[in-house]
């Protein structure tokens, strides 16, 4: 969904278009040919004339082809197909070089190089090919979150333009369960992250379907702004029309989640600024929250705080909440707690079902069904293929 809102559907007619052409192309030079063959047999098979008429069509359809190339809407439109590609095969690699970096600890470049040596776009390149490709990659932006020098590079905390390429089917249907948690009428407050932003562009189409008429949106992320301010554009509301009433609160924007944070410790802003939206609107029906691990010992983590105070207030100050993520959190403990599952508050986990055997899953899966006084739950669904 989040494609066609930013625009790829133009750029997949365009690379489309392309390819027309370029069969257009082929087309024209073994149109000469088969003219030359056919000229040939009724010339009654003269070597001579057959192979003159052979040459002069497919003469003719080359400079035809070369004519039809050489116009500026041809060489524009191969320029921007090139860009293109150019510009997905850099996120390819970059994704590829993310995925290789282990979280909560460190390797330096020589040690990433080998991690790299079986993947599909590195496993042809040598050692010192393969760093220079990560520098590369670095150097042009296409490595978003990796932080530290080439001895000691890591990922403090992963980046939203990473985890929005990564685990698309597990993060939307776990956003298609917290979605039923939603009523019409309800004050929903949403955190930032990659599934929260999936969850949106559920909500949005459902209220761009009718099927909601009435909610408040209160967030701290831009992204999940952005499309639902799109939604009401689509659907041409104006301010005493609209379905969706979208309140923001204050702070700083962080480009890694791209959401909103307290200025400073010594400045607070965000948290001042949700109580007095609360103290405008009432309390939150729903929270809708994201996080970055989850383990039975240590609970629901992320490894910064930038945004923990938030995620904790809006839990806080919400009747419900919903905790969103994918499978592959599961076994992954940072250092920053959001919930314990310890039963002192409740909350609804829901994630999508992993595809391979996941320990802590099973286990966190399997305390909910043994105890019946558990203040936590857990639901799951299978990922539609």
């Amino acid at each position: 969904m989040s494609e066609k809102r930013s625009g790829r559907p133009r750029r997949k007619w365009l690379g489309t278009l392309a390819d027309v052409t370029q069969i257009a192309y082929i087309t024209a030079v073994i149109a000469a040919a088969l003219a030359g063959v056919v000229t040939s047999w009724r010339l009654n098979g003269s070597l001579l004339w057959g192979s003159v008429a052979v040459a002069a069509t497919l003469l003719l359809g080359i400079l035809v082809v070369r004519r039809f190339r050489a116009t500026p809407a041809t060489r524009a439109l191969w320029a921007a197909r090139n860009a293109q590609q150019l510009a997905a095969d850099r996120r390819r690699m970059g994704n590829s070089v993310l995925n290789a970096i282990p979280r909560n600890s460190t390797l330096n470049i020589e040690e990433l190089s080998v991690r790299l040596e079986h993947q599909p776009d590195f496993e042809q390149l040598s050692t010192s090919e393969r760093i220079e490709l990560i520098r590369f990659l670095r150097e042009s932006g296409n490595t978003p979150g990796m932080a530290g020098a080439e001895t000691a590079l890591a990922i403090p905390e992963d980046h939203l333009a990473h985890k929005r390429m990564v685990e698309i089917r597990g993060k939307h249907c776990a956003a298609e369960l917290a979605l039923k948690h939603v009523r019409d009428g309800n004050v929903i407050a949403i955190d930032g992250g990659s599934s929260t932003q999936i969850f949106t562009e559920l909500l949005a189409d459902e209220v761009e379907h009718r099927r909601f008429r009435n909610l408040t949106v209160v967030t701290n992320s831009l992204p999940v702004l952005r499309l639902l301010l799109e939604c009401l554009e689509r659907l041409g509301y104006g301010d005493n029309e609209s379905p969706l009433r979208l309140v923001s609160c204050a702070g700083i924007l962080r480009p890694n989640t791209q959401a909103l944070a307290e200025l400073s410790r010594d400045c607070p802003i965000t948290i001042p600024s949700f109580r007095g939206i609360l103290a405008n609107i009432g309390q939150f029906d729903l929270a809708i929250v994201g996080a970055n691990g989850v383990t039975y010992a240590d609970g629901i983590t992320m490894p910064t705080e930038f945004e923990l105070p938030v995620k904790r207030y809006m839990i806080e100050q919400s009747v419900e909440t919903v905790v969103l993520v994918d499978s592959t959190k599961f076994g992954f403990r940072y250092s920053h707690q959001i919930l314990a599952f310890d039963g002192s508050e409740s909350f609804s986990l829901v994630s999508d079902a992993p595809q391979s055997e996941n320990p802590e899953f099973s286990h966190i899966v399997n305390v909910a069904a043994q105890s019946a006084h558990v203040a936590w739950t857990i639901e799951t669904a299978v990922p539609r293929p």
